[in-house]
């Protein structure tokens, strides 16, 4: 598990090669959902980011090309704004 930031400086969790954005947070408990609009996925974490409840079965394969290209221009970024 670990975590990008989106385009909108939102923070995304890539868990399993699959990307989720925080749908909402109730109590103790992150719901979040996939990023592809047509899937159901979910997963729910605790506030600390331990996972509390596997995520749901997803209707696509993940894009792993697309989420090491988020990741490169990510860290483009940081460095970017480092220098």
């Amino acid at each position: 598990m670990e975590f990008i930031k989106s385009n909108k400086n939102k923070l995304l969790l890539v868990y399993n090669s699959y990307t989720y954005r925080e749908e909402k947070m109730y109590k103790e408990s992150k719901y979040w959902k996939c990023i592809d609009m047509k899937c159901k996925g979910r997963l729910t974490t605790t506030s600390d980011n331990i996972i509390k409840k596997e995520p749901s079965e997803h209707n696509h394969v993940p894009d792993i090309c697309k989420l090491e290209v988020k990741k490169e221009v990510e860290r483009m970024k940081s460095q970017a704004l480092s220098s």
